[in-house]
């Protein structure tokens, strides 16, 4: 075998952008999560990792959020 192929299991990472600075030094506005689903329920966006809830947030703090692959 000249070759090897590694293949590794893909994640799904939730990045989350706030309104405002989550931190008094004004340095924190932002994090990734990695998680299996997202969902918004009522007011709040909520992220599962194998049916578990990882973070739980009010959507009005949030500026924006996407999903990436990692």
């Amino acid at each position: 075998m000249t070759g090897q192929l590694i293949i590794k299991p893909v994640e799904t990472q939730y990045v989350i952008q706030f309104k405002e600075p989550l931190d008094e030094s004004k340095e924190i506005t932002g994090m990734a999560i990695c998680a299996d689903r997202a969902e918004i329920k009522d007011e709040h966006l909520i992220l599962y990792k194998k049916d578990s809830i990882v973070y739980f947030c009010l959507i009005e703090r949030i500026d924006s959020f996407y999903a990436r692959e990692v």
